[in-house]
């Protein structure tokens, strides 16, 4: 079988050079909501489970943080998938990237 020529590498090269900062990139947000996310509800949940002194002294903040426990673990089931997706579109673009 035939060597691929320098000029088809180099326009391979381009081409998922230019796909993945059109798809990869602008998506790294997502990531960084995701672990936002994340860290609200190991914080809240943390709170809550050890640092909870009870029903009788509860306060608006306390429901405030209920609320942003709920919004945060609402949000890690929305993202997950598509960050999952994004992981392994970004390894396999630096895989096929790296084979050149």
């Amino acid at each position: 079988m035939k060597q691929a020529s320098k000029s088809w590498r180099q326009i391979r090269r381009a081409t998922l050079e230019r796909t993945q900062s059109n798809i990869v990139h602008p998506l790294l947000p997502v990531q960084t909501t995701f672990l936002v996310a994340i860290s609200i509800y190991f914080g809240g949940l943390l709170r809550f489970s050890v640092f909870y002194t009870g029903a009788s002294e509860f306060f608006l903040f306390d429901a405030f943080q209920a609320v942003t426990l709920v919004a945060a673990a609402i949000a890690i089931l929305l993202l997950l998938g598509p960050v999952i997706i994004l992981g392994m579109l970004s390894q396999r673009f630096e895989r096929l990237l790296g084979e050149q």
